[in-house]
């Protein structure tokens, strides 16, 4: 006589066909968060060059889930309790094991995704914050200050000086500043007398070849002051300013012209666009005084005749900012010792999202768009 399996108790097939419908909707909601990011890049927008790797990644991953969808909606139809009861137990541990070594990674930890990446690649890696570097150079006897983006002033549509509002384009000139650490290092870079990276003594009218604007590829935002575009082509013998600077927009890029261009008469002008440049416009209409650039023809602050006035807002400026910075950095170190008491520092970490995307986990087996 054949001995028939034992139907396993309704809870347990209600346990079962639940875990089977959140995997085909856990599926269905990463294929969308994937089709969405092929028109809208949640983390980008990214270069030309990353777009086939991207792409590529994305579709495996959509291609992916839509199969693990597939298998278990048929699951759900075909398979007898007994089964359904096994498999979803197995997938249920495993989900606990997953995340719970997600969570181990990222909380036991301080080192960052890009220092991981860094140490597989054998680059090495600093790891001091941006104040830290900052405070190291002024300590070591430069006059290092952080280096002001103009884009920051859109919503306060510029600072108030002794004369009126004005809105600085570059940053504090004849300064040591720093630029962002993508390459394992922070690029350390003297401005010119109007702020901007270039050498000093290049600002002579008829006697400028080339101006460049456009945003931190223009600036040279992560590279060496010898690296950046406006550097290789004074390499070549050509006259070169760049008034460029990170996270700048049209409009900005435009009143970089008037202000520096117009009163220079450069024989070339480079406007260096990048796709998100669109996403910026947005923002630059929003400000009065970078509007009247676009809609007044002769329209000009004289920048290039203000820079003490424009020091001066600016030096107060990076102060208050700083002391603001220096103590969000000591109040988020003061809750991370202790983070469960406070849900709120680890959302603003997106501690997490980062847990609930695997971050961790997919860096350690380089299940990322460029492995």
């Amino acid at each position: 006589m054949k001995n028939k399996l034992k139907e396993p108790p309704r809870v347990a097939v209600k346990f079962a066909n639940m875990v089977l419908v959140l995997g085909i909707v856990l599926a269905f909601l990463i294929v969308i968060r994937y089709l969405y990011a092929l028109f809208y890049p949640l983390d980008g927008p990214y270069p030309d060059f990353m777009l086939p790797a991207i792409y590529q990644y994305y579709f495996k991953i959509i291609i992916a889930c839509l199969i693990i969808a597939t298998l278990l909606g048929l699951g759900l139809k075909k398979l007898s309790n007994n089964l359904k009861a096994s498999l979803s137990l197995s997938f249920f541990t495993v989900g606990i094991v997953v995340y719970g070594f997600e969570t181990f990674l990222e909380f036991s930890t301080k080192t960052s995704q890009k220092e991981i990446i860094a140490k597989q690649m054998g680059v090495s890696y600093d790891s001091r914050t941006t104040i830290e570097v900052l405070n190291d150079l002024r300590d070591s006897g430069f006059e290092a200050l952080p280096n002001v983006r103009s884009a920051f002033l859109v919503k306060s549509n510029g600072l108030t000086s002794d004369k009126g509002r004005i809105y600085p384009l570059g940053t504090i000139s004849n300064t040591t500043t720093i630029f962002s650490n993508e390459s394992g290092y922070y690029p350390v870079i003297e401005t010119d007398e109007h702020g901007f990276n270039n050498p000093k003594g290049l600002y002579e009218e008829n006697k400028v070849d080339i101006v460049l604007t456009g945003d931190s590829f223009t600036e040279g935002y992560s590279v060496h002051s010898n690296e950046t575009i406006s550097a290789v082509l004074r390499q070549s013998d050509f006259n070169v300013i760049s008034v460029g600077k990170g996270n700048n927009g049209p409009l900005i890029e435009l009143a970089a012209l008037k202000e520096y261009a117009e009163p220079l008469k450069p024989k070339i002008v480079l406007w260096l666009y990048g796709i998100n440049d669109m996403f910026d416009l947005g923002s630059e209409m929003k400000s009065s005084l970078l509007s009247k650039y676009l809609n007044e023809d002769d329209y000009s602050q004289n920048l290039i005749s203000r820079q003490k006035e424009i020091d001066g807002v600016l030096i107060n400026y990076v102060q208050v900012e700083w002391e603001k910075k220096k103590n969000k950095e000591k109040e988020r170190v003061e809750n991370n010792t202790n983070w469960t008491t406070n849900i709120n520092e680890v959302i603003y970490n997106n501690r997490i999202i980062k847990i609930l995307k695997l971050s961790n986990l997919r860096i350690k087996i380089t299940l990322t768009p460029n492995a």
